[in-house]
């Protein structure tokens, strides 16, 4: 699912068996951003003002204690305009010594970064 940043996107799985299965959702990369997140029920997660925090792999758990679990993903990717992350903000330097100046660039997609 692409979706852009401070949209609402809406994601889900469907569950089958009996006895009806406990639904549980996890993230791969990380935590799920809870905050600006609504569930209708178990089935179906809403996230509201998206950011790039919310990319990654969302996995459904559907599991009623016969078997294993049965598993679904979706894979959520947010397009964002570029942030900015400078690691360091004082880069100490001197005659015959050379200074490195990084920042960190976060966009999808991939921005031009010039210097």
């Amino acid at each position: 699912v692409v979706v852009i940043e401070a949209e609402t996107v809406q994601i889900g799985c469907i569950p089958h068996g009996k006895p009806k299965p406990r639904i549980t959702w996890s993230k791969r990369e990380g935590s799920i951003p809870w905050s600006h997140l609504k569930l209708f029920n178990e089935s179906v997660i809403t996230m509201e003002q998206v950011s790039r925090k919310h990319t990654g792999l969302y996995v459904c758990s559907a599991d009623n204690g016969i078997g294993r679990p049965a598993l679904g993903a979706v894979y959520v990717r947010v397009l964002h305009a570029p942030e900015v992350e400078v690691p360091k903000r004082r880069v100490h330097g001197g005659v015959h010594y050379k200074a490195q100046l990084i920042c960190i660039v976060h966009a999808d997609p991939k921005p031009e970064v010039s210097a």
